[in-house]
């Protein structure tokens, strides 16, 4: 069983989610087999995230529920946490943002009673994006804050020569930290006098510099599931910056390889998108149009009828529409 979990594990990083299914499954029935409910519940718990990334929203919120029932029964705290945050990311995929966040909530007191300050990060930022989508107050402050606690992980990771999990908690945190940026900086240096231009060129320069060394670290690592995250926010900087178009493109391709290898309906719609973004930005508002509606074609496939990917697709095809 640890063997096929360490399988699965490694195919995860490789960035092929589709082929570590097999390995998680096999794990998670030779767990079952012999009673052996830890490893049963962590297998629960890798499948859930797996088919969450894979845009399985059933079957991932079923592995998890069995996760939380298993981490019950053995009192494992953490994973419990985990399962029932893995819940709550579901329910805000699908648009039931209320349920989301009280799952959310849930699972981020247990994970702070167990000291897991990354999972707990990971919830803080999370939280903060329903608060900015619902446009109530204390997004971004919510997001920083999620930012400098992921960031407070890293020398333990350094101490212990983890180098896989320090490339990803700077990944992460870069992540996080652009994001709150973006919002909280280009409104204070537009209140100071400079043009929108200038900030937007300024703020895309700056994340991107530090974006650069991040991809180095996981490339380094060989962490494609990472990378294809931070590639997703090195695309909007670079429109932000107002790059060449071809430069855009060619980001928007790259990271739409590993999202493409594992047929991920949603992976997929993002990278449609962003290519429509550029697309208006470029003024070629009839491509755009086609490649909004592409997205809109992909989210249908994995029934997804609304939340955030669905309400972001319906903005930017009305945009196409109006223009």
């Amino acid at each position: 069983a640890s063997a096929y979990r360490l399988m699965g594990d490694v195919l995860v990083v490789d960035g092929q989610v589709s082929k570590a299914i097999g390995s998680l499954q096999a794990g998670l029935q030779i767990s079952a087999d012999a009673a052996d409910h830890i490893n049963e519940c962590s297998a629960h718990q890798a499948l859930g995230a797996a088919q969450l990334w894979l845009s399985n929203l059933e079957h991932s919120d079923a592995h998890f529920v069995s996760c939380i029932a298993l981490s019950t029964l053995s009192n494992q705290i953490e994973q419990l946490g985990h399962a029932t945050a893995g819940r709550g990311r579901v329910a805000i995929v699908i648009g039931r943002f209320d349920d989301g966040l009280d799952f959310l909530a849930d699972g981020k007191r247990m994970l702070e009673a167990c000291g897991d300050r990354w999972g707990v990060a990971k919830i803080m930022f999370e939280e903060a994006e329903v608060a900015m989508l619902r446009q109530r107050a204390g997004w971004k402050r919510g997001m920083e804050d999620a930012s400098n606690l992921l960031t407070r992980t890293i020398p333990r990771y350094q101490s212990q020569q983890d180098d896989l999990m320090v490339a990803r908690a700077r990944a992460q945190a870069w992540v996080f930290r652009v994001t709150a940026r973006q919002a909280i900086e280009l409104r204070s240096r537009m209140l100071e006098g400079e043009t929108l231009g200038d900030t937007m060129r300024q703020l895309s320069w700056e994340a991107l510099q530090e974006g650069k060394s991040v991809l180095q670290a996981i490339a380094a690592v060989g962490d494609k599931l990472t990378r294809t995250e931070v590639l997703l926010k090195v695309a909007e900087m670079q429109m932000l910056g107002m790059r060449s178009p071809e430069i855009v493109m060619a980001t928007i391709d790259d990271l739409e390889t590993v999202f493409k290898l594992n047929a991920s309906p949603r992976g997929i719609a993002k990278a449609h998108l962003l290519r429509a973004s550029a697309l208006i930005f470029k003024r070629q508002y009839l491509p755009a149009r086609l490649e909004a509606e592409a997205a809109a074609r992909r989210l249908n496939e994995a029934q997804m009828h609304q939340g955030v990917d669905v309400a972001n697709c319906q903005w930017t095809l009305a945009i196409t529409k109006r223009l």
